[in-house]
């Protein structure tokens, strides 16, 4: 439907988690793009790991909130599904570029 009322570049965002529904909307023209802060918690190789066709190696966020929880309690924040969450710089990895 936004599509429909505007030339602007549309973006969704709220609890995407599974990579398929994302890639859908976005083969769809439902959308041009999705904002995917916690899937990308759960798995910041996650763009890379989709344009790579390894769906099967993705971790997949399960929405649990666990992230957002120690967030709001001014804490480092956790994930349960990536143990490694917050400790990039530690481990050499680098924000991947955007085209």
């Amino acid at each position: 439907f936004v599509k429909s009322v505007t030339s602007k570049p549309v973006a969704a965002v709220g609890r995407y988690t599974s990579p398929d529904t994302m890639v859908s909307a976005i083969r769809r023209g439902v959308v041009d793009m999705i904002g995917a802060a916690r899937p990308s918690i759960a798995d910041p190789f996650l763009p890379a790991k989709i344009k790579a066709g390894r769906p099967e190696d993705i971790r997949e966020c399960i929405g649990c909130n666990v992230c957002a929880a120690w967030n709001n309690l001014s804490a480092p924040s956790r994930c349960t599904q990536n143990p490694t969450m917050g400790e990039e710089w530690r481990r050499g990895w680098h924000p991947e570029t955007i085209s």
